[in-house]
């Protein structure tokens, strides 16, 4: 007589549920970013963005003479010099600056510079350090020899504007906060869609964002080739008033805090963006 094995369903379950807690997705595979891929991309999501300019033009009233840190393709310098400033703009990448020169460059002085060594003969009547760029000096270190250099360029009476992102009250108390945002770009018809996706996580311990940018290229009816890509960037994490206490160590006095380009107190609605005025 043929002996039938019993069947122990518990056993068989436990068994599943191991092999899926040890199943793993397979891994993305996110490519870095060109520089001509983040050119076009910056251009998609930027181009038209006015905002941050009416602020700083605003706060310029008087004219004169404009150093701008990190000017990129001169997005808010072209905007100064139309309104009869006389501007120089700064920035790391090459590539960035002849994008910026192949555009309108009148009364635009564009030079290729490190914001930790400034180096001029002139001093300005206003210096501009826009869009989070001074995050990316990761070290208070380099943040205080960016800041001095500042005070030195600027003359008596003139203003830095500076815009952050800001640790929100709350935040650096956590131990890692990690956050995630997803958006589709504009697109024209028949183009292919990109979906971005923003990443960040807190470093207590180094006073530091990690902020992974991923975009998503994806064909229209399948015509063409997936695409994934992405750049990370380190930005120093403070606070308001961290920011404050480094502007002050430099002897900026008069310093106002807002937390939106309408010019809200900072302090009555505090966000993660975080536009300073400061004068020497």
């Amino acid at each position: 007589m043929l002996a039938l094995a019993r069947f122990d369903s518990s056993e068989y379950k436990d068994k599943m549920e191991d092999e899926f807690d040890n199943h793993k997705e397979p891994e993305e595979n996110f490519l870095p970013l060109t520089e001509h891929e983040y050119a076009a991309l910056y251009d998609m999501e930027m181009g038209h963005f006015t905002d941050d300019i009416r602020f700083y033009l605003d706060q310029c009233r008087q004219g004169g003479s404009v150093l701008e840190l990190g000017c990129g393709e001169g997005r808010i310098s072209r905007a100064f010099a139309a309104d009869g400033f006389s501007v120089t703009g700064i920035d790391l990448s090459p590539f960035m600056l002849r994008r910026a020169g192949e555009k309108d460059c009148t009364n635009i002085s564009y030079v290729c510079m490190d914001m930790k060594r400034l180096s001029f003969s002139k001093t300005f009547d206003h210096i501009l350090i826009p869009y989070n760029t001074l995050n990316l000096l990761c070290t208070k270190d380099d943040i205080h020899k960016c800041l001095e250099m500042c005070r030195s360029l600027l003359n008596p009476g003139g203003s830095l504007l500076i815009q952050v992102h800001c640790l929100t009250p709350g935040t650096e108390t956590e131990k890692s906060g990690k956050t995630f945002q997803f958006q589709m770009l504009p697109q024209r018809q028949g183009e292919e869609k990109i979906i971005k996706e923003t990443l960040r996580s807190y470093l207590e311990q180094e006073k530091r964002i990690i902020l992974e940018e991923r975009y998503r290229f994806r064909p229209q009816k399948g015509m063409g080739i997936k695409r994934d890509l992405h750049h990370i960037l380190h930005l120093a994490a403070f606070s308001a008033v961290q920011w404050q206490d480094l502007l002050q160590t430099h002897s900026f006095t008069n310093i106002s805090l807002y937390a939106d380009y309408r010019t809200t107190p900072y302090f009555d609605n505090p966000s993660s963006l975080l536009l300073i005025r400061a004068e020497p």
